[in-house]
């Protein structure tokens, strides 16, 4: 009870704007982000101590536990007819595009953010998906392969198919005639 009594109290005292603890606090944080903007040694520390601790298998094991447990809710929540998290998905993109609409600047800084973001991201993606892509292609047979490339660009494949067949009577009707004028007949 002692115990909890004095982390109350502490956080009681740190609640306040103008408290000692705060304003020490404050001072501490921005002079770390200054660091770690000016000394590329001490960010490099600090990211090699983030991406230990987002490694360590307790971390990961809680992570997936946390994904789960959200997934489950999220799959329970998307086969009732009024889903709570559908709802909010709607809400929240409806503000983003209120307020993207109505203050231009913020969606100029969204699109660069999101372009940098993609720009970043598709060399690292590249190969993952060329990954995916063979790995899916080689579970297919030849007839799944044939039928999903005609579904993709059967419609093409069709003019092909029509012009090349025009294209080889044409041909085909030109040597018989060039036969039929250098030899008098062509040969069947």
């Amino acid at each position: 009870r002692r115990a909890l009594g004095a982390a109350y109290a502490e956080l009681e005292r740190m609640g306040m704007s103008d408290s000692d603890l705060r304003t020490a606090f404050d001072a501490w944080a921005r002079r770390e982000i200054a660091r770690i903007n000016d000394d590329p040694a001490r960010a490099a520390e600090i990211g090699r101590a983030v991406r230990g601790w987002l490694t360590h298998d307790m971390v990961r094991q809680w992570s997936a536990d946390v994904w789960a447990r959200l997934r489950d809710g999220l799959a329970f929540d998307a086969e009732r007819s009024a889903s709570r998290a559908a709802e909010l998905a709607a809400g929240a993109i409806a503000n983003l595009g209120r307020m993207l609409q109505d203050d231009p600047a913020t969606a100029a800084r969204l699109n660069t953010a999101l372009s940098r973001a993609l720009a970043a991201l598709i060399p690292e993606l590249r190969g993952r998906i060329e990954e995916t892509v063979q790995r899916v292609a080689a579970r297919w047979s030849g007839a799944e392969l044939a039928e999903r490339v005609e579904l993709t660009v059967g419609r093409d494949l069709q003019w092909v198919r029509i012009n090349g067949t025009i294209v080889g009577a044409l041909v085909g009707a030109l040597l018989w005639a060039a036969l039929t004028l250098a030899f008098g007949h062509a040969a069947a």
